[in-house]
């Protein structure tokens, strides 16, 4: 169970840390720098809606002891959350996401997710 998790946990951190990064780069940021970074940063907001689907994909194969069902239940919730935010369809599928409120609402809510993540991460370290 632990490997599934521990596949993708280091992307995820890296998201969750750069979060408010992004968005403050997607607003402000003129630069040709800032473009590319705001690039990269959307491709990441991607990305981990696919992985958490894989990931509850995988935790749901398997038979997970009761000791830790909570655990595995309670980031199965949380990434279901994240991969129910589908930015493609509301942030467009260009390297940038639009500038609408639908799609800033949306990513509001998948950053308001990503603290739940990081908890739940830090619960699976002595496993990782």
């Amino acid at each position: 169970m632990a490997s599934i998790v521990a596949e993708y946990e280091s992307d995820w951190r890296e998201v969750i840390d750069q979060s408010g990064e992004c968005r403050v780069t997607w607003v402000l940021g003129s630069a040709p720098m800032d473009k590319i970074k705001g690039m990269s940063c959307y491709l990441q907001e991607q990305t981990i809606g696919i992985t958490a689907q894989l990931v509850v994909r995988d935790l749901d194969k398997l038979d997970i002891a009761p000791s830790m069902q909570s655990l595995v239940s309670k980031t199965e919730q949380v990434l279901e959350l994240i991969a129910g935010v589908d930015l493609k369809a509301v942030c467009g599928e260009e390297s940038l996401p639009v500038d609408t409120e639908a799609c800033t609402s949306a990513l509001g809510s998948r950053n308001m997710h990503y603290g739940i993540l990081e908890s739940q991460l830090d619960a699976w370290r002595p496993y990782l």
